[in-house]
């Protein structure tokens, strides 16, 4: 009998195996497709979900790369999905997890019994004819992923007589012929939505991008006043590595980012009142910054500001091709791609676990009633990386697997740690669909404090006191809980470079300390002068008045602040 079985070789699942593999316990990982990677490994395929042929990653590769295994620099900060699918091949040669991976096995039913779990799979024999083979594990590891089964479309959009598209369907969007007489309305406020203008905004169509309930938004890179609206590179530097943790000691970053609020509404719209990373009208609400979702391709914002692409809030009604906003305004609209996203779903467990709710897991990670089995990768950041989070949930949960951290021994302790941390997440995100959303920084935390193994010790200090105040310049990712097991914070150097000084050529900082000392002088400054608030009040004022604000491109002397920009339909 295997110590555990995986099924999944995406990200998560091999993160799953290498645990399993550091920690000594037998194991098999489980792939329905003829090769890992998941999402990443990119398939015209339409009954398969991936990446579309365009992606490239939104959160940086120090987010995304083990904390073991670095990315190569040539990737740059951004990596295109290929260059991903790459990665995690070497990723699985460098921990020798092929050997353990079955492909083109396909899970059709796991079964418990007081010994552990039989997984039951379909695979093809060597003369092509479907077998149905076992296995045997003590505990159950679902990798699966978040992408399992489409939100399909509801409410007003479901009765539109035009071509209605969910955004999982599309590879490219070349491939769906969009021509002048076209009008698309991109209906949704995620990175996926983003991507899709991004497209969109290359070919001569009318395009609507059309929100509902709001978003925030955070930006790849910070705005660079030399490239055209719309337009990032990928190698240069990353703005989600700016959290470390001397921003946390500063900053309560998981409520309203105090003191860097407006810093990061600069860097993302170029503008100080660039509320809530966009500065759209239409896409405004009342959701404190760090209290919902952040889209990180907000440089997509630019062609609204632009005038290349328009901006709506939600749908309200569709007779025929007449769409209506919840403005009041209606447009006529040949396609409508709805970016709704997926539900998790896992038709091999047995029923009475899935009928449980995966926000009511302990740790987002066990079943609470049934702690061998366990979830990897359904915790979603509102920024950082779902890699990021899903090694965290390794790292603590196959220690807890070998008997080193022991889980709460009755199954009313287990439930009601897991209610506790589900109220928690509810009370600090009141207005998200996302029920298994986490502030990164929290959830980094909450297994620093379960593992009872922080970074900053007395001891470490005594050790080694300069590298262990260069740590706060670390930031808060693989990197930073790679060093908590790195006794001798050997290798470290790379990693304490001031992120801020790469990212803005005026706030260049030639070592760690200036980095600190500029951090330390500036942040407490605008909390003292409530900087944030006087440039959101600002900001909510000329929203309120049906102002753009923010970076637009070069076209239009680099910023827009005043009246919305006349629309130029069929820019090609």
């Amino acid at each position: 009998m295997l110590d555990i079985a995986i099924i999944g070789a995406g990200w998560s699942g091999l993160y799953a195996g290498r645990y399993a593999r550091k920690h000594g316990l037998s194991f098999t990982i489980l792939e329905r497709r003829d090769d890992l990677g998941g999402v990443w490994n990119f398939t015209e395929d339409r009954d398969v979900v991936t990446t579309m042929s365009t992606t490239v990653s939104t959160s940086s590769r120090t987010m995304t790369e083990a904390s073991d295994f670095p990315m190569p620099e040539k990737v740059g900060h951004f990596f295109h999905w290929s260059e991903a699918l790459e990665y995690l091949n070497a990723y699985a040669d460098e921990f020798s997890l092929r050997e353990h991976l079955e492909f083109g096995a396909s899970v059709i039913r796991t079964e418990r019994d007081d010994e552990g779990w039989t997984v039951s799979y379909e695979q093809k024999s060597a003369d092509g004819a479907t077998v149905t083979r076992r296995l045997r594990a003590k505990r159950l590891a679902v990798c699966a992923g978040v992408h399992s089964r489409k939100r399909l479309a509801s409410g007003p959009i479901a009765s539109f007589a035009g071509e209605l598209i969910h955004s999982g369907d599309i590879k490219a969007v070349r491939d769906l012929n969009i021509t002048a007489a076209d009008h698309v309305i991109v209906y949704g406020g995620g990175e996926t939505a983003s991507d899709m203008i991004d497209e969109l905004a290359k070919t001569r169509a009318r395009v609507t991008w059309a929100i509902s309930g709001g978003q925030h938004f955070y930006r790849r890179t910070a705005v660079d006043e030399r490239l055209p609206a719309g337009v990032f590179d990928r190698h240069t530097s990353a703005l989600d590595i700016n959290i470390t943790t001397m921003h946390r000691v500063l900053s309560n970053i998981p409520d309203r980012q105090p003191g860097i609020r407006v810093l990061t509404n600069l860097l993302c719209t170029g503008s100080l009142m660039g509320y809530q990373g966009h500065g759209v009208p239409e896409w405004s609400n009342d959701i404190p910054t760090g209290h919902a979702f952040f889209n990180k391709a907000g440089h997509s914002v630019e062609f609204v500001r632009s005038g290349r692409v328009e901006a709506a809030g939600a749908i309200t009604e569709t007779q025929g091709n007449r769409v209506t906003f919840e403005s009041g305004e209606s447009v006529e609209a040949t396609r409508i791609i709805y970016c709704f996203g997926y539900q998790p779903s896992f038709p091999f467990l047995p029923e009475a676990y899935r009928e449980r709710d995966p926000s009511r897991l302990l740790q987002l990670i066990f079943d609470p009633v049934d702690p061998t089995l366990a979830f990897f990768g359904l915790a979603r950041p509102t920024w950082s990386s779902l890699p990021f989070m899903t090694e965290l949930q390794c790292g603590y949960a196959f220690k807890v697997f070998a008997g080193e951290i022991a889980l709460p021994e009755t199954v009313e302790e287990r439930v009601q740690q897991a209610d506790a941390y589900r109220d928690m997440r509810a009370k600090h995100f009141p207005k998200t669909r996302l029920n298994t959303l986490v502030d990164p920084v929290q959830y980094y935390e909450s297994f620093v404090e379960l593992e009872r193994n922080p970074v900053f010790t007395l001891r470490r200090f005594v050790r080694a006191p300069w590298r262990t105040i260069k740590l706060a310049t670390v930031p808060i990712s693989p990197r930073l809980s790679r060093c908590r097991d790195d006794t001798d914070l050997e290798g470290i150097e790379p990693m304490t470079t001031p992120p801020i000084g790469r990212a803005l050529r005026y706030l260049e900082c030639s070592n760690a300390l200036s980095y600190v000392a500029l951090c330390v002088l500036i942040i407490p400054l605008c909390r003292l002068l409530r900087i944030d608030d006087i440039a959101d009040w600002f900001g909510r004022r000329k929203l309120a008045k049906g102002h753009i604000v923010g970076y637009a491109g070069p076209k239009r002397s680099g910023f827009a602040s005043g009246p919305r920009p006349e629309l130029e339909h069929g820019r090609s």
